[in-house]
């Protein structure tokens, strides 16, 4: 196992060096970053045997996903990435090769979003993980959107797909290859979600009143919001989205494709409530960056989600 120095500098032509906003990269044991304005940051770790499996994702799609989820986080909040720091925990197994693997996928997603690598730190560990801190910046410095401003009345939208990044690890966990070769976008939804920073400026010019992004579950994610904002929600199960590949895949392994729709989790998508006075704006934005926004419920006086007289307010992923 090469030293951290060595590793470090075999990693150094993935990393961002001096430049503009950066007058200071990765030489040091910090970097120096101009920034005006609020900083919004955003933290996560992925876990070898939580929350990801090398013999179901390569390295490279590690690195990637490592750093998606987090810009994903900045995307519900009416942020953009900007830096990224990079805290790698390393087996003694794990080669420079290997570690490269992993780096380029954060490279690739850096790309992806505009975002730069500016360092970070590495430490000997018994398991592989990767934490990937990122710091962004807010489109309109006025407009922070929260889970707890939902109110009685609002539109409850979904941007973004529900239940592939599940479906594809079903699939994958089940080598069900025909499935996979039909519906190649639900391996690619577990390996490298997409965080939807396009959705962003119309989210934030349109006045959505709360949002979150879907990493733990449709359901579970809405009862976070529903629990900030005082509110109940209500969701309709024939306007919740359903593509090909997720009922595909419920069907040929016996799945309430619900379950993965509301429960599945990881989809990155984003979940908003709007006053529907300014659901046309939301429409008339999102359609002029390719994506669309679904309405799937509505928010009420109460607690909890309800999909068709069945709490979900719990469904999904449960941090431990």
């Amino acid at each position: 196992m090469a030293g951290e120095f060595a590793l470090l500098a075999a990693l150094r032509d993935l990393l961002d060096g001096d430049g503009p906003g950066l007058p200071r990269g990765v030489d040091d044991d910090a970097a120096v970053i101009d920034h005006t304005g609020p900083v919004v940051a955003a933290v996560d770790t992925l876990v070898e045997g939580v929350h990801f499996d090398r013999r179901l994702s390569s390295l490279e799609d590690v690195g990637f996903k490592a750093l998606a989820v987090n810009v994903s986080d900045l995307a519900a909040m009416g942020a953009l990435p900007d830096v990224a720091l990079i805290s790698l925990q390393r087996p003694s197994d794990l080669t420079v090769d290997q570690a490269r693997e992993l780096y380029t996928g954060m490279r690739s997603a850096a790309d992806r979003w505009g975002c730069r690598l500016v360092g970070g730190d590495t430490v000997t560990s018994p398991v592989l993980a990767v934490s990937v801190t990122v710091l962004g910046r807010l489109v309109d410095e006025r407009v922070v959107l929260r889970r707890d401003g939902a109110a009685p009345g609002d539109l409850v939208v979904v941007v973004g797909s529900l239940g592939a990044a599940a479906a594809g690890l079903e699939a994958l966990r089940h080598d069900e290859h025909r499935i996979l070769a039909d519906h190649p976008e639900l391996a690619t939804a577990h390996r490298r979600p997409e965080a939807l920073t396009e959705a962003v400026p119309p989210m934030v010019v349109a006045g959505v009143s709360s949002a979150i992004d879907v990493s733990d579950g449709l359901g579970r994610d809405l009862g976070h919001l529903a629990r900030l904002s005082g509110v109940g929600i209500r969701l309709d199960a024939d306007r919740l989205p359903r593509s090909e590949g997720v009922l595909a895949l419920a069907h040929r392994l016996d799945l309430d494709p619900l379950d993965l729709i509301v429960g599945g989790g990881e989809d990155q998508a984003l979940a908003m409530t709007v006053p529907p006075g300014r659901l046309g704006r939301l429409d008339a934005g999102l359609d002029g960056v390719g994506l669309r926004a679904r309405v799937v419920g509505e928010v009420v006086v109460g607690a909890g989600v309800d999909l068709d007289g069945r709490e979900v307010g719990a469904l999904g992923w449960e941090h431990h």
